[in-house]
């Protein structure tokens, strides 16, 4: 197969870190390169597959090459770039991942807020932006002091 001049890339950071992770060395350790771009090809996602079905594809492709554990702790995006500048240095440049594919499923539940709390998140809020527009009485007249 001829090579071309562009490379897409599956790029990984531990979940709860930002692409701008991708080439740290544990994370560049994981790329995967994304080969292919018919029908008839599982890893095909252009036109014609529909979002949930890409994801699918690419979430199992991931699973085979890197087993259940990657999934439970690492996002990934979809990064297209130069194929020499990529093979020369190994870095992915942050402006060349294009797409999110992927978090993890929280394992924590999460805690549902009361009125009260709820109420106090969002007066404290007001008065963050009416302190930063208005200066430091409004946001002590919102807080009440």
């Amino acid at each position: 197969m001829k090579k071309t001049n562009h490379v897409y890339l599956l790029v990984f950071a531990p979940y709860g870190d930002s692409s701008s992770q991708v080439n740290e060395p544990a994370n560049a350790k994981l790329t995967l390169e994304l080969v292919g771009g018919f029908y008839g090809n599982p890893l095909y996602t252009g036109p014609g597959i529909s979002v949930d079905e890409s994801t699918r594809r690419l979430i199992e492709f991931v699973r085979e090459n890197h087993g259940e554990d990657v999934l439970k702790t690492h996002s990934f995006w979809r990064a297209f770039t130069l194929r020499e500048k990529y093979e020369e240095t190994g870095v992915v440049p942050w402006n060349d991942i294009n797409s999110c594919i992927y978090h993890p499923v929280s394992s924590s539940p999460k805690r549902e807020m009361s009125n009260k709390e709820f109420d106090d998140m969002w007066r404290r809020e007001r008065a963050m932006e009416e302190g930063m527009l208005q200066g430091i009485d409004a946001y002590n007249e919102i807080m009440g002091y």
